[in-house]
């Protein structure tokens, strides 16, 4: 019997180093969806802006090399104001209204805070997910030590 365990021990350990790097790199693609989902969601609720644009215009902008990027949401307002906002629309669409009445660093805050909240949702679901997987690990673990002691 006593011969087996060395063995199962290597085969064990390289199933654990696999399990929890496959939970390390679930609770980082966790993270980014999520962040990527909070931006997403800002852009739609934001004053207005789904009346001039089509929320899948949001969800083809906002991704995951982008969401926790300040620039991208200021960019992306600007542009919207810039294009969208002219003649009789300027005057009449909530957002217009609102983007031409908040001053820039007002305006620049509020994309802002988007970014930062979309990171800090990432890294929340990221330590969430991980904490399930240490949980789990942890079981695997004892089951293995068992498995070897029996």
């Amino acid at each position: 019997g006593g011969g087996i365990a060395p063995g199962w021990s290597l085969v064990s350990g390289l199933g654990y180093a696999v399990w929890t790097n496959y939970v390390t790199q679930t609770a980082l693609q966790k993270g980014i969806e999520e962040g990527v989902k909070y931006g997403i969601q800002c852009l739609t609720d934001f004053p207005g802006l789904s009346r001039l644009i089509k929320v899948s215009q949001i969800q083809s902008f906002i991704n995951h090399t982008n969401y926790a990027e300040k620039t991208t949401y200021f960019s992306f307002v600007e542009k919207v104001n810039t294009t969208k906002c002219v003649g009789n629309v300027a005057k009449t669409e909530p957002f217009c209204h609102f983007v031409s009445r908040s001053r820039e660093s007002a305006l620049s805050q509020r994309v802002s805070g988007i970014a930062e909240n979309a990171a800090d949702i990432a890294k929340i679901t990221e330590a969430g997910v991980l904490e399930e997987g240490a949980s789990a690990t942890s079981s695997l673990t004892t089951a293995i030590i068992a498995s070897v002691i029996v």
